[in-house]
């Protein structure tokens, strides 16, 4: 619970720091629209404080007019989805013969939408359920139960819902800078990086040949050259300035009240959590802020428009390049170590006009020009006498690569008859008596395991876990569709799985075998317990009990457990395991110190 808070200060300050780094990019576009006798270093910032502003109208781009189509209309819909898997080893994948068939009735005005459902290999259908929400009811009829099992919202919830929304919308407010704070902030902030560099730092170039989205192109370019010291003495100094800045510790303050409305309370306060944040990236900024290397930063503007930025250091270079009519954008990250490089890009696009949207989410990670992986996110709607949606999802792993494709049409009709079987045919789960209500998820239950062994009767379990191995979405570990609670395990499996943790059993293990052993069974640790025995007002380490269960990873206690061997780097231990008796998997490992084990 204690990571989760932490995690979400991170989250909340981090976008604090953005907002001013938006705010100073607004207000530092606001020069006069000629660049005629300006000073290279205001032509520098100006360029560059238009980065911010390039990504986030990329990122709020937004067109209501399909949307408001589809909110004014009635349709019937209909839906396909697949999914393709390929490789170069495995010719056939039964996962390819699958695909999935909707037809339904769509009426977002009256909060109505009802979807049949059908799973078809090749031509077959292999199981078919139906949906429907209809205003503050959902359901669903599962192939072989007769009636709808449906859940219904109550009006406590509702409010609940509303409760949340409007103090949500409070928290966003409090964030909201005046237009007299985003002047003071603008210019407190542009005034430090001006104070520490000088004219001589900056150069201008004219008719600078540029490759930009794989063209080449002319563009005016803008440099701050500076070394590796004076680089982070100018971040320092902004780090310092916005830990005592009022403006923004306000805002802090104001969202510190509206979170504790909702119940969020922290072990210390945001503001606390802010300042002690930034001093500690002060001080890792000092720890390394030794060395005379060149960084250099250059903007490229064309028709008074920053269309790419490089930053080049000797171990990395950081890129962002816009481009398409300004609706698309590209940021590459290029690291550097042992003559190798290792490039990661991510690519934007949101392209929007009345009658069609184009959004795209790239990420691509190439280490020396070889690509390594790809994931890809495809949506258009166009909106013709229908309106046609298609969404494609593609990742791929070196050679291996699936895709899942889902197209959409939506057809316009005059008149919408809803199906009745809601209200005629229906069992509203939340609304029975304890009893009566656990002996219909219990039927449920049993409908799902019934219907998931007929799927796999077509759809084999083996080609799943052997496409999502050769993505590296599973390691050793498989999917296993259990009966009874109980595993059923393959001898191989058995085999794989306990030969990986037997090799650390021992008398005299050492902390860095042990920190091996936690990184070898990250993903399978049910629960991990610290013993210490106390003995003189002392706390020792006695040892540790991990309880081991296949997919059940527990991050936060992996993390405590690495800072205790950390804390105890010097000490050898004894490493001993146990069986669980149906699975014959190895299901706890004991670790005691030698400190407590007798001669």
């Amino acid at each position: 619970m204690l990571a989760r808070k932490k995690r979400n200060m991170i989250i909340i300050i981090t976008s604090i720091i953005i907002t001013v780094m938006v705010i100073i990019a607004v207000f530092a576009g606001l020069y006069l629209k000629t660049d005629m006798f300006k000073p290279k270093s205001k032509l520098f910032i100006k360029y560059a404080s238009q980065n911010i502003e390039n990504i986030k109208n990329i990122l709020s781009a937004n067109q209501k007019t399909i949307e408001e189509e589809i909110k004014q209309n009635k349709f019937k819909t209909q839906t396909e989805a697949k999914v393709e898997y390929k490789d170069n080893e495995k010719e056939e994948n039964s996962i390819n013969k699958a695909r999935i068939d909707a037809e339904g009735l769509l009426n977002e005005q009256e909060k109505y939408r009802y979807e049949k459902i059908k799973l078809k290999y090749e031509e077959e259908e292999i199981n078919k359920l139906e949906y429907i929400k209809n205003n503050e009811i959902c359901g669903i009829k599962l192939d072989g139960i007769k009636q709808f099992i449906s859940f219904k919202k109550e009006n406590s919830e509702n409010t609940e819902q509303n409760t949340e929304n409007e103090e949500g919308t409070k928290i966003k407010e409090a964030l909201l800078f005046s237009e007299n704070e985003k002047e003071i902030l603008t210019s407190t902030y542009l005034s430090i990086i001006n104070q520490n560099t000088s004219k001589e730092n900056y150069k201008r170039e004219k008719n600078k040949n540029i490759t930009l989205n794989g063209k080449t192109i002319s563009a005016n370019a803008y440099s701050l050259n500076i070394n590796k010291e004076n680089y982070n003495n100018i971040i320092i100094k902004i780090l310092e300035r916005a830990s005592k800045d009022e403006i923004i510790l306000g805002k802090i303050d104001k969202l510190q009240e509206n979170l504790e409305k909702i119940n969020m309370p922290n072990e210390k306060t945001l503001r606390e959590e802010f300042i002690e944040y930034i001093e500690n990236k002060i001080e890792n900024i000092k720890n390394i802020n030794i060395g005379q290397e060149k960084i250099e930063l250059i903007v490229y503007e064309r028709n008074g428009i920053t269309i790419k930025t490089e930053l080049k250091t000797p171990t990395y270079e950081i890129s962002t390049e816009l481009y398409d009519n300004k609706e698309a954008i590209k940021l590459s990250l290029i690291k550097i170590f042992d003559n190798k490089t290792k490039e990661t890009t991510v690519d934007i696009k949101n392209k929007i006009s009345e009658n069609s949207e184009e959004k795209k989410l790239e990420y691509i990670e190439v280490d020396d020009q070889i690509e390594k992986k790809r994931f890809k996110i495809d949506i258009s709607r166009n909106k013709e006498e229908n309106i046609h949606t298609l969404f494609n999802i593609l990742y791929k792993v070196e050679e291996n690569e699936v895709n899942i494709s889902i197209k959409e049409d939506l057809t316009r009709v005059d008149n919408l008859e809803k199906d009745k079987e809601l209200e005629n045919n229906n069992i509203v789960i939340n609304e029975l008596e304890k009893e009566k209500a656990e002996i219909i998820k219990k039927a449920v239950e049993n409908n799902i395991t019934s219907q998931t062994q007929k799927i796999l009767e077509k759809i084999k379990l083996s080609d799943i876990n052997y496409m999502l191995k050769r993505l590296e979405i599973l390691k050793e570990s498989e999917i296993n569709f259990e009966k009874d609670d109980k595993d059923i395990v393959t001898e191989a499996e058995r085999n794989r799985f306990n030969s990986k943790l037997t090799f650390y059993i021992g008398k005299e293990i050492n902390t860095e075998t042990l920190k091996q052993l936690l990184e070898t069974i990250s993903g399978d640790t049910k629960n991990i317990q610290v013993i210490f025995e106390e003995k003189n007002d002392k706390k020792q380490l006695k040892g540790f009990m991990i309880d081991v269960k296949r997919n059940t990873g527990n991050e936060k206690q992996k993390q405590e457990m690495l800072k205790i061997l950390e804390e105890n780097k010097n000490e050898k231990f004894t490493v001993a395991m146990s069986y669980e008796q149906e699975t014959k998997l190895i299901n706890k490992i004991t670790i005691v110190s030698n400190k407590f084990i007798k001669k």
